[in-house]
């Protein structure tokens, strides 16, 4: 299948799956349970999981018959692909791609950002990112946080000794927007330190 670039970018896990398909499955024309469903099954796939209907059931509200009934109507829609104990959300992530170029997301802007980030944080570090670091910078992206203000906040994490990124996550999310002014959040700035900082 030919996906979209953004497409792309949601399955290399540039985009936030998850995050996205929260903000629009109804754009995409889903509902709330289809959706969940579909999360469900991304959680399974990032896993390597099989496929399992009892497994799934078990974490929602559907029993077996209801969901495997879900599960044949999002393929006949064009949501997935099931095979014996595998399947894909190809489709769905082509379709959330489609709706972000809607939003002028511009995808070659947001793959450079993310590279001008892990490269400082690299350099900074002295270390290369896991998967969960590259979590953490595509949810500051999706927060719209700018470069200068994410460099900053792991600069403050470097200052301080620390090369864990959820450190500068704390950091990010100790500064409020106030009437456009950015405050911090004295008593979560004093937490962030008694846990991290040395």
């Amino acid at each position: 299948m030919k996906m979209n670039k953004i497409g792309k970018l949601i399955k290399a896990k540039t985009i936030s799956f998850i995050e996205e398909l929260i903000k629009h499955y109804r754009e995409i024309g889903l509902n709330e349970i289809e959706a969940m469903i579909l999360c469900k099954l991304y959680y399974l796939m990032d896993e390597r999981k099989e496929l399992s209907i009892t497994n799934i059931s078990k974490e929602m509200s559907l029993d077996e018959d209801n969901l495997a009934n879900k599960l044949v109507e999002l393929e006949k829609l064009g949501y997935l692909e099931i095979y014996e104990k595998d399947f894909s959300l190809d489709h769905t992530m082509d379709k959330l791609g489609e709706v972000l170029a809607q939003d002028d997301i511009n995808p070659e802007d947001r793959k450079y950002v993310t590279g001008q980030i892990v490269s400082f944080v690299e350099a900074s570090f002295n270390r290369n990112l896991n998967a969960n670091d590259l979590v953490l910078i595509n949810q500051w992206l999706d927060e719209k946080y700018d470069l200068d203000t994410i460099k900053s906040a792991i600069l403050k994490t470097m200052n301080k000794g620390v090369t864990n990124l959820k450190y500068t996550d704390a950091i990010l999310n100790s500064v409020k927007k106030v009437d456009n002014e950015e405050v911090e959040d004295e008593e979560l700035k004093n937490l962030i330190n008694s846990i991290y900082g040395k």
